[in-house]
């Protein structure tokens, strides 16, 4: 990874699905700001009691944080994540350089996490640590319309636990690449590819920064 122009310094806010924990990125944020990059890694309130919305709401307010909040924002969502930061790019669309899916669902407006699952034909509770927490089964309601209009990477982990729901999305992505602003990419990972892969999840971050 070479050097970043100062002028070029990117503002990467980095969120965590699975239990939710900033720890999530420790190997990852590092190689960031090494760069010169502005990160943020924040801890989502806890699944099991909070809302997505809560979730949306938290990421949010880290964006639009006095006196004037974040701009030019690199929005990173990994997992269930990738619910979470459409729902913030819907509130904040004018604050987003660029949405990244990291081996996530690729949302539909009215579909909750498990939904997707159920659409797969997969029952989301045979994977250990979910359960229909009201997080994970609470639909996401944004503007799909202005959405396609966000430039996006969605990431596919190729050796993901989560292939038979992941393989489903991947269609949607490559037919619409033009159409809904998508750039796709693979890595040869396990679906936590921060901690499989941390440097190659780093430059795949970085290559629009």
């Amino acid at each position: 990874m070479g050097e970043v122009d100062r002028a070029d310094m990117a503002n990467f806010v980095l969120v965590p699905g699975g239990e939710s924990r900033s720890s999530f990125w420790d190997e990852v944020a590092p190689l960031l700001k090494a760069q010169g990059h502005s990160v943020q890694t924040p801890t989502l309130a806890d699944q099991k009691t909070s809302t997505l919305t809560d979730h949306i709401a938290q990421v949010l307010s880290l964006l639009e944080d006095p006196p004037s909040g974040m701009m030019d924002v690199i929005l990173v969502g990994h997992s269930y994540g990738g619910i979470v930061v459409t729902g913030v790019a819907d509130k904040a669309q004018d604050r987003i350089r660029r949405l990244i899916y990291l081996d996530t669902a690729v949302p539909v407006d009215g579909l909750s996490l498990f939904d997707h699952f159920a659409r797969c034909g997969v029952d989301p509770t045979s994977f250990e640590g979910l359960e229909p927490f009201p997080s994970l089964v609470e639909p996401l309601r944004f503007n799909e319309e202005a959405w396609r209009a966000i430039p996006k990477t969605y990431v596919h982990c190729t050796r993901s636990e989560f292939l038979s729901v992941t393989e489903h999305e991947i269609p949607r992505v490559k037919e619409r690449l033009t159409q809904d602003s998508w750039e796709y990419l693979e890595l040869d990972s396990g679906h936590v590819c921060m901690f499989d892969k941390p440097s190659e999840t780093a430059d795949i971050l970085m290559r629009h920064a």
